[in-house]
């Protein structure tokens, strides 16, 4: 779900992005984007469901990681752009994509059902017998 509403926004804020700049760039296709949104939704959602098993705050580390990430990408796309011009594009998608990944993944989590934890695990060994006289 985050991922494909991810995806929207990102090839809307590249079609956006495009006409405003005259920029085109075949490797920002709408194809391309979509998919690598949609993949990166999941391992997003897989990093979100671990840092919820292993830390206290994990929307706090959620957000730090992913936008060191974006920031990360962006500068490297800055640094060594495949094509001139091509940072003025992927950068705001970086963070679009990223912004939404953050508010959404957290916010979709409680949707998911998480198996009963108040229920007791039977013990794999059974109680010893009473001691006969």
């Amino acid at each position: 779900m985050a991922g494909l509403a991810a995806a929207a926004l990102a090839n809307l804020t590249a079609l956006v992005l495009r006409q405003r700049l005259n920029l085109s760039f075949d490797q920002l296709n709408w194809y391309l984007l979509t998919r690598v949104t949609v993949v990166l939704s999941v391992l997003a959602g897989f990093l979100y469901f671990g840092l919820l098993r292993w830390t206290s705050r994990p929307a706090l580390w959620f957000s730090v990681i992913g936008l060191a990430v974006a920031a990360a990408h962006s500068a490297v796309n800055i640094i060594h752009p495949p094509e001139a011009g091509f940072a003025r594009i992927a950068s705001p998608i970086d963070f679009v994509v990223t912004l939404t990944f953050l508010v959404l993944i957290p916010a979709l989590v409680p949707a998911i059902p998480e198996a009963n934890k108040s229920v007791m695990r039977e013990s794999p060994t059974p109680p010893p017998l009473p001691k006969q006289t």
